[in-house]
Parts: structure tokens; C-alpha cells; sequence
């Protein structure tokens, strides 16, 4: 007599968990590769369009860095709020003002955790410290990346 139920062996349904296993172990590290490049793609789009953004601001206002106020003092807590905001040709901030704003919103750093939208200033080459998402150099004018995964291959800082 043969029996009417008919199912899987212990010996093929292992066979199958060892394919699945096989397939995930090939296809889990790509897709978290094409993550970490989405992410590093975002972030260099960012950085290429808030350096266009500064390059504008400095037009505008007749080579004035953004992190000057109207007397030319270093106000550094203001750049992003004259980035994204509207000032007047001298640099002060003017919500009816006829300059800006230059970004619609202040992009964030995605491999920083925390403070990934804050901008630190000084004049020397960027600490790589996760401190902040952005750095500004102060003597050069450019802003960088800060991560301390370093420059994430985008962004080789100048001295």
C-alpha cells in the first residue's frame, strides 16, 4: 500500500535552507554596498551644491564670505541662517532682503550621528571628528566634509 501523504524529506529541506543561505549570503553585502553608495552619492551632491551656493553668496555680496556679518566680523553661528535665508548686499540678514536664500534647506551629513546638519568654522583643514556634520574653513572659503571616517573618498582637504 502506498501511502497517500506525500511530503519533503529532513535531507531536502536542508538542501533548500543551504541554498537560501547561499543566495542571502551573495546578495545582503551588495545591497548594503548600494546603500552606503546611495548615501555617498547624496552627500557629495550636497557638498557640490552648498560649495555652488557659497561661490553665489560670495557674487552677491562682493567676495563677503558668508561667515561675515554687514561689519565684517566672523559670525560664525549665522552662515547657515545667511545660506538659507535672504540678506541684504551687505551681508545682513534681512528677511525681506533682496539676496538669497541659496539653499531651500541645510543638507545633513548621513555618516555623522548626531549634530549632522551643524556647521563648524575655523581656519585650519577640518578635524574629522563627527563634531559636526560641516566644516568651514575660514581661510579658504571651502566647506568639508566632517566625518571621522574622514573624507569618505569625496572630499580631500587643502591646506
Amino acid at each position: 500500500m502506498h501511502n497517500r501523504f506525500s511530503g519533503f524529506t529532513l535531507v531536502e529541506i536542508l538542501i533548500v535552507v543551504l541554498l537560501l543561505s547561499i543566495v542571502a549570503m551573495i546578495v545582503i553585502p551588495q545591497v548594503t554596498s548600494a546603500s552606503d553608495e546611495a548615501r555617498r552619492s547624496a552627500l557629495e551632491n550636497d557638498l557640490v551644491g552648498i560649495r555652488k551656493a557659497i561661490e553665489l553668496y560670495k557674487t552677491e555680496h562682493s567676495g563677503r564670505p558668508p561667515h561675515l556679518d554687514e561689519s565684517g566680523v566672523a559670525a560664525h553661528a549665522d552662515l547657515v541662517a545667511r545660506m538659507t535665508g535672504k540678506t541684504d548686499p551687505d551681508g545682513k540678514l534681512n528677511a525681506s532682503g533682496p539676496c538669497g536664500p541659496y539653499l531651500v534647506d541645510w543638507p545633513s551629513n548621513p555618516f555623522v550621528a548626531t549634530n549632522n546638519q551643524k556647521v563648524g568654522c575655523g581656519s585650519a583643514i577640518p578635524p574629522r571628528d563627527d563634531s559636526s556634520g560641516w566644516y568651514y574653513c575660514t581661510a579658504t572659503g571651502i566647506m568639508h566634509v566632517n566625518s571621522a571616517q574622514g573624507a569618505l573618498g569625496i572630499d580631500p582637504p587643502q591646506s
